[in-house]
């Protein structure tokens, strides 16, 4: 499956110090689906059977989101953060995947934040 999207998300700020940030996130997303493509191999003796299909897919696919977040400042414009998230996907009547079977799914983002002023 094949997804193109928007996501909006707002930041609200919890606490701050020269040295550590805490945050809350919260927002959604709406996907568009593109293609959806179907391979399927069938092994008969020697032989191995391929079958492709690839179709539109109508709708859209939409979302919500939240996290709590931290970050340890190294310097005044460079971070370390770490920021458990969940999603959750609604029932749009779209292609079966991992979203529309298990639509509840948690995440975990940690990495460099860089930040311009």
């Amino acid at each position: 499956l094949h997804y193109i999207g928007v996501p909006l998300n707002l930041i609200a700020q919890l606490w701050n110090n020269p040295k550590w940030e805490i945050y809350l996130s919260g927002g959604g997303m709406l996907e568009k689906g593109i293609r959806s493509i179907y391979v399927q191999n069938q092994y008969i003796s020697n032989r191995t059977i391929t079958t492709t299909t690839s179709t539109n897919i109508d709708g859209f696919q939409w979302s919500v989101n939240g996290a709590v977040g931290t970050t340890y400042k190294i310097q005044q414009n460079v971070g370390l953060f770490f920021e458990p998230k969940i999603s959750y996907y609604y029932n749009n009547n779209q292609p079966i995947s991992a979203r529309t079977e298990y639509p509840v799914v948690f995440g975990l983002s940690a990495g460099v934040r860089f930040q311009f002023k």
